[in-house]
């Protein structure tokens, strides 16, 4: 027994299904509808599908309604896992989605300029600011998506996790995952929703696990670069703190590593640096990883063995590496980017 504010903290299939049950195959299928789950979205990217949404003409059965209120038995696309939740952070209302804001010739002149547009109202303003209350309960103590929480701001979001269907057989894979986490900040005054999916994680498989921490770093540097305010107002200049970013990468002579630093750590002497050059009591042993030769990997291969280096691999193309950068030997600080240029196999 859970309150709603709790079943969607504490991401509860079974309440979640005792909630779906209650609206009846009717009430969950047009709440599906109005968020705009099922249809394309219109955004004018080509190829864009609708998802899958069982049609309200064909029969619902119990089981089909209660797994479709925790997301199985349907598909969606990011797309529209970012406008439903857009649903929410703009007081109830369903805009249509674009990709192109204003164009402008190289006089500055306005050329096109493409305005807010309403497709419906989905939910009344005051439940939609309920439920922002609700979701903003997912990233505080006790809550799936604790990973996305930044200081000083309020997020609403909702974490996810999705068994992947097996085309062979026709049923869920109990081992292939979709992660994801969906939200808005500042929950309060939105200025950001953010939706990041991942397809078959293999660190972790829950969403609060590797899509919430994705969104944090992804809504932190969207906060600094407009200079958002823990309210939602633009301050007059950009608001800084840490971002979590990589260190700048800085290259060492992985063949000193027997120099030593404060209390007897090993320091690797730089070669050449970042725009941000770290000293080089930075690079101790505790701290830096020697790049590996990635050469012939696959991209999955390669990034298995970056990431459990403490490398951020950056991947270019498919295939198997051809090139990468910094070259293999070298030293550089934990959390660096590496970066892959894959070829297709000749």
């Amino acid at each position: 027994m859970l309150t709603p504010s709790q079943v969607i903290a504490k991401s509860s299939n079974i309440c979640a299904a005792k909630i779906g049950l209650s609206l009846g195959e009717a009430g969950l299928y047009g709440a599906l509808k109005r968020f705009g789950f099922g249809e394309v979205t219109g955004v004018g990217l080509p190829g864009e599908t609708s998802g899958v949404l069982r049609p309200k003409g064909r029969p619902w059965f119990e089981v089909d309604i209660a797994s479709a209120s925790f997301g199985q038995g349907i598909s969606v696309t990011n797309m529209q896992l970012a406008m439903a939740m857009s649903v929410i952070a703009n007081g109830g209302r369903l805009l249509e989605p674009m990709l192109v804001r204003k164009v402008t010739s190289a006089t500055g002149a306005l050329v096109r300029e493409e305005l807010p547009t309403v497709k419906r109202e989905v939910i009344p303003a005051a439940a939609a600011r309920m439920v922002t209350e609700m979701m903003a309960g997912v990233v505080e103590e006790g809550g799936t998506g604790r990973e996305a929480n930044i200081p000083g701001y309020r997020v609403a979001g909702k974490t996810a996790t999705a068994q992947k269907a097996d085309p062979s057989t026709g049923k869920y894979d109990p081992d292939k995952f979709v992660a994801s986490f969906v939200g808005f900040v500042p929950a309060q005054k939105p200025r950001f929703v953010i939706a990041v999916v991942l397809d078959e994680p293999w660190v972790a498989h829950l969403g609060g696990q590797v899509a919430a921490p994705v969104f944090k770093r992804i809504a932190m540097r969207a906060i600094a670069r407009y200079g958002v305010a823990p309210t939602g107002e633009v301050a007059k200049t950009p608001i800084t703190f840490p971002l979590e970013d990589p260190t700048p990468r800085v290259y060492a002579d992985a063949a000193k590593l027997d120099a030593t630093g404060p209390n007897g750590a090993p320091v690797l002497p730089l070669k050449a640096s970042g725009p941000k050059a770290a000293s080089p009591a930075a690079l101790t042993g505790a701290n830096a990883a020697i790049v590996p030769d990635l050469a012939g990997m696959g991209a999955r291969e390669a990034i298995k063995t970056l990431v459990a280096l403490g490398l951020a691999p950056v991947v270019e193309g498919t295939g198997t590496v051809k090139e990468q950068d910094p070259p293999a030997g070298g030293a550089i600080l934990k959390g660096s980017t590496v970066k892959l240029r894959l070829v297709p196999p000749s």
